[in-house]
C-alpha cells in the first residue's frame, strides 16, 4: 500500500517490522526501489537477499537486468546477466533488448544465436536490429530470421519492412507492408519515413494522405520532407492541421528546420514565438537560422535568451561570429566558453587569418585532433612560406611530446601536403629530395606519384612506383598507380595493375573499383567492366555506390543497351537517385527509345518536382512523334 503511493519511508519501515521477510516481501521492497528510479537502492536490497531466495528467482534477476539497461548502464546489466544462476527466456530477451537499445547490433545477434531456446518475441526483438538505422547487416539474414519465426506480430512485419527500407528496396518494403495482416500507424508511419528520406515525395505524400489518422512523428517527418525541397506551403498546411501541437515540441522544431532549411529568419522566429515550450534544439536551430544569413545582432539576442547554453550552442554562435568575419567577438566570446571541445578549436584556427595566428590556437590546444590538425593544414596552405612553417609545425609537436597517433597523423598529413605543394610548383626535385629523406616512405609513395601525373611526368611516377616495391603494401598507392594508367587511357595497363596489386595481398577499395569502372565505361569495355564489377561485390564483399552503379548504368545503356541498364537499375540494392535516371534518359535520347525514356523521365521527375531537366530531355527525346508523355 505504501509503496503505490509513493511512501518510501513508510513501506521501508513496515518491511523492516516484519521478523522473517520472505521471496515475496523482498521482490515488493526491490520493485518499489526499481519503480521510483532509486537503482543504488534496489541494487543493495538485492544483495542483502537471502542467496536462496535470490537465486531461486529469476523474476528478480530479470527485473534488475531491464532497470540497469533501461538507466543506460548496459554494463552493470551484463554483469547481472552473465552473474544469474539460472537464465530464462525472458532474460535472454531482456538483454538482447538492452544490447539493441545501447546499438550493439552484432552482439544481440550473438545472444540471440546462443539462447538455447527462442520464442516470438526473442526473434522480433533481435529482428528490430536488423531495422535500425545504425546497422547495415545482411537484409538476407533479416528476411531469413523473419520466415524462421514461428509467429508474426505487427512489430516483427515493421522491423522487416524497416529493413527493407534501409537497404533501399523499396519495392519490397512496400510489398511487405501490403502483405501485413493488421496495420498500425506505427507501421503506415515507418513505410512513409522510408519514402520520404528516399525522396520519393509522391509516394510519402500519398501514403500519408491515406492514412486513417496522424501522430506527430508522422506530421513531423512530412514537415521535413516538403521542406528540404522547399515546399513551405505544404509544409505549414501540415503544421497548422495536426492534432495534439500543443503537446509537443517535436513539431514546432520540425517546422523550424524547415524553414531555417529555406533561409526564411522572419518564419522562424514566428515559429518560435508560438512554441509553448522551447528546447535547446529549437534555439540552436533559430540561432543558426540568424547567423547563417548575416543576422548576428538577432543571432546574439537569440543566445542570450536561451535558459541555458551547451555546446552545440556555443559553438553554433561561435561559427556565427567567425563566419560573419567579426574576428575580434568570435575571439572574445571563445575566451569567454566554459567548455570548449575540438570543434571551437577548429573554428578559431580556421578564422584565424594567418597562418602565425592559426599557431597560437594550435599551440594552446589541450589536445590535437584530425579536426584541428585539418584546419591547421589548411592555413599552412593559404601561405607563401607554408612549406616552411609545416615543417617547423611538426618539429614543435616532436619536442612536446604530443601523442604517438596524433605525432603520426599530422607527420603524414603534413609531409604529402609539402610534397603536394611543391609539386604544384614544378618544384619536383624539391619534392622528391623531401620523399626520399623520409624513413617510412609507404604513407607519401601515393603523393609523390600523384605530384609526378600532376606534372605529366608519368614515366618518372612509374619508375618510381616500381622502384619501391617495400612501400607497395599501401591502397592508396596501388590506386594513385592505377589512377595514373587510367588517366593515360592505358586501360589493359590500369587493369593489370589491379591484377598485381591483388596478387600482392593489397585489398582494393571503393575508389580502386570506382577509377577502373570508369576507365572501362569510358573505353566501351562492357565485359572488363562488369568483371570488376563482380569481383567487387563478390569477392570482397563491397557494397557497390550509386556512383559505381551510375557507371555501368552509363555504359551499358550508352551502347544501346537500354533493356539491360533498366534491369540493372531494379536489382539495385537501394533507391536510384536524379542522376541515375538522368543517365538512362539520355541514352534513351541517344538512341531513340521514347517508351523507356519516358519511364525514366516520369521516375526522374517524381524525385525532382522543381526540374525541367526532365521536361526538357523528354522533348527533345520524343520531339520526332510530337507524343510527349505525361509526367506528372
Amino acid at each position: 500500500m505504501y509503496g503505490k503511493c509513493g511512501c518510501l519511508q513508510e513501506a521501508f519501515a513496515v518491511f523492516n517490522g516484519i521478523p522473517y521477510p520472505n521471496k515475496y516481501s523482498w521482490k515488493i521492497l526491490l520493485q518499489l526501489y526499481i519503480d521510483n528510479g532509486l537503482l543504488h537502492s534496489a541494487e543493495q536490497t538485492f544483495r542483502n537477499m537471502p542467496v536462496e531466495i535470490r537465486d531461486s528467482d529469476a523474476i528478480a534477476w530479470n527485473a534488475m537486468i531491464s532497470a540497469f539497461a533501461l538507466h543506460g548502464h548496459l554494463l552493470v546489466a551484463l554483469d547481472l546477466f552473465h552473474d544469474m544462476p539460472h537464465r530464462t527466456v525472458v532474460s535472454w530477451n531482456t538483454i538482447i533488448a538492452a544490447l539493441i537499445q545501447a546499438a550493439r547490433f552484432e552482439a544481440a545477434i550473438n545472444a540471440y544465436e546462443r539462447m538455447p531456446e527462442h520464442n516470438a518475441t526473442s526473434g522480433t526483438a533481435v529482428l528490430a536490429a536488423y531495422g535500425h538505422d545504425g546497422y547495415v547487416g545482411s537484409v538476407e539474414d533479416a528476411k531469413a530470421m523473419f520466415d524462421g519465426l514461428p509467429e508474426r506480430d505487427v512489430m516483427a512485419w515493421t522491423a522487416m519492412v524497416r529493413a527493407y527500407g534501409l537497404h533501399g528496396m523499396l519495392d519490397e518494403a512496400r510489398a511487405a507492408f501490403d502483405k501485413m495482416p493488421a496495420w498500425s500507424i506505427v507501421t503506415c508511419t515507418g513505410l512513409m519515413v522510408i519514402f520520404a528520406e528516399g525522396g520519393h515525395v509522391c509516394k510519402a505524400t500519398n501514403l500519408f494522405q491515406a492514412m486513417p489518422e496522424h501522430h506527430i512523428v508522422s506530421c513531423s517527418h512530412m514537415i521535413k520532407m516538403y521542406g528540404s525541397i522547399g515546399s513551405l506551403e505544404q509544409a505549414k498546411n501540415i503544421f497548422d492541421t495536426m492534432p495534439e501541437r500543443d503537446l509537443n515540441g517535436v513539431s514546432f522544431t520540425a517546422l523550424l528546420q524547415a524553414f531555417h532549411m529555406a533561409g526564411s529568419v522572419s518564419d522562424m522566429l514566428e515559429i518560435l514565438e508560438r512554441m509553448p515550450e522551447k528546447d535547446l534544439v529549437s534555439w540552436v536551430v533559430m540561432l543558426k537560422g540568424y547567423a547563417e544569413n548575416g543576422h548576428m545582432l538577432e543571432a546574439k539576442e537569440a543566445f542570450d535568451r536561451m535558459p541555458q547554453h551547451d555546446a552545440f550552442s556555443s559553438n553554433a554562435m561561435l561559427a556565427g561570429l567567425a563566419q560573419a568575419g567579426e574576428s575580434g567577438a568570435a575571439r572574445d566570446f571563445f575566451d569567454g566558453m566554459p567548455c570548449r571541445n575540438g570543434y571551437s578549436w577548429s573554428t578559431m584556427i580556421r578564422d584565424a587569418g594567418t597562418a602565425a595566428v592559426a599557431e597560437i590556437f594550435f599551440s594552446l590546444m589541450p589536445q590535437w585532433d584530425l579536426m584541428s590538425c585539418g584546419a591547421m593544414i589548411s592555413a599552412y596552405a593559404a601561405v607563401v612560406d607554408g612549406i616552411e612553417r609545416a615543417k617547423a609545425r611538426f618539429e614543435t609537436m616532436v619536442q612536446r611530446g604530443a601523442d604517438l597517433w596524433s605525432s603520426m597523423f599530422l607527420a603524414t598529413a603534413l609531409c604529402n601536403y609539402v610534397i603536394l605543394a611543391l609539386m604544384e610548383k614544378g618544384l619536383l626535385q624539391e619534392s622528391r629530395n623531401i620523399f626520399d629523406a623520409i624513413p617510412n616512405k609507404a604513407p607519401s609513395l601515393w603523393a609523390v606519384v600523384v605530384g609526378y601525373t600532376r606534372n605529366g611526368h608519368t614515366e618518372e611516377a612509374m619508375e618510381l612506383f616500381n622502384r619501391h616495391t617495400d612501400c607497395q603494401e599501401d591502397t592508396l598507392a596501388w590506386n594513385s598507380i592505377i589512377a595514373l594508367h587510367a588517366t593515360r587511357g592505358d586501360v589493359d595497363q590500369a587493369l593489370h595493375s589491379a591484377y598485381l596489386m591483388e596478387l600482392q595481398g593489397v585489398e582494393p577499395d571503393g575508389l580502386t573499383f570506382t577509377t577502373l569502372l570508369a576507365s572501362c565505361s569510358k573505353a566501351g569495355m562492357v565485359e572488363q567492366a562488369w568483371g570488376r564489377f563482380m569481383a567487387m561485390v563478390v569477392d570482397y564483399g563491397l557494397r557497390a555506390s550509386a556512383s559505381q552503379y551510375r557507371v555501368m548504368v552509363d555504359l551499358v545503356a550508352r551502347l544501346g543497351m537500354v533493356a539491360e541498364a533498366k534491369e540493372l537499375i531494379d536489382g539495385m540494392p537501394f533507391s536510384p537517385d536524379v542522376a541515375t535516371w538522368r543517365t538512362l534518359l539520355s541514352a534513351c535520347v541517344v538512341h531513340h527509345d521514347a517508351s523507356m525514356g519516358s519511364w525514366a523521365a516520369m521516375e526522374m521527375a517524381e524525385l525532382d518536382l522543381l526540374s525541367s531537366s526532365a521536361y526538357v530531355m523528354v522533348f527533345g527525346l520524343c520531339d520526332t512523334s510530337r507524343d510527349l508523355p505525361q509526367l506528372v
